[in-house]
């Protein structure tokens, strides 16, 4: 791999890996030995690829050069170019959280707080249900 680097950009300076770099892209051994080719995390040849890379592109471009690149994106974007209004939504507004489905036995808490408290379960599990489908009309209107 590291011959390969060399190919691709022979005349590259290299950025040593620092100790935490190289903790973090070690591979672990499963139980029962090696690790499949390709599978798991990148190479330490590639991420220090990547950190030169990362480098050099921050030691070629200068402030003011990174503002005008974000004014054509943002052009882009008014223009209708829909990568140019995907890249800027991403990166302004943040990608939209998953939705969260949480399953809750109700009707099964309900009756234990119920007894708990010296209440008739049967009864609190219908008030219970009434007040939810309540606030359901409410939130879908």
């Amino acid at each position: 791999m590291a011959q390969q680097l060399a190919v691709i950009a022979p005349s590259l300076p290299t950025v040593p890996l620092t100790n935490r770099e190289k903790a973090r892209f070690k591979r672990e051994r499963g139980p029962r030995g090696g690790v499949r080719p390709g599978a798991g995390r990148p190479t330490n040849a590639l991420m220090a690829y990547q950190t030169n890379m990362r480098e050099l592109i921050r030691l070629c471009i200068d402030e003011n050069e990174v503002r005008e690149v974000i004014a054509s994106i943002i052009d882009q974007a008014k223009k209708g170019n829909p990568v140019a209004i995907g890249f800027f939504i991403k990166y302004v507004f943040g990608t939209p959280p998953d939705e969260v489905k949480m399953k809750i036995d109700i009707e099964t808490r309900i009756r234990m707080i119920a007894t708990t408290h010296g209440l008739d379960p049967d009864l609190a599990v219908d008030e219970a249900m009434a007040v939810l489908q309540e606030t359901t009309r409410v939130a879908t209107r």
